[in-house]
């Protein structure tokens, strides 16, 4: 279940930051977790 939400989380971060970039405050945190 906790894999679930980290998932969800990852994705929508990375999402956000493909869309709003900088302006949405989203760290390249979310990014680094994916490589």
């Amino acid at each position: 279940m906790e894999n679930r939400a980290r998932l969800i989380l990852e994705v929508t971060a990375t999402v956000a930051q493909e869309i709003g970039g900088e302006r949405t405050g989203v760290p390249d945190f979310a990014s680094f977790a994916y490589k």
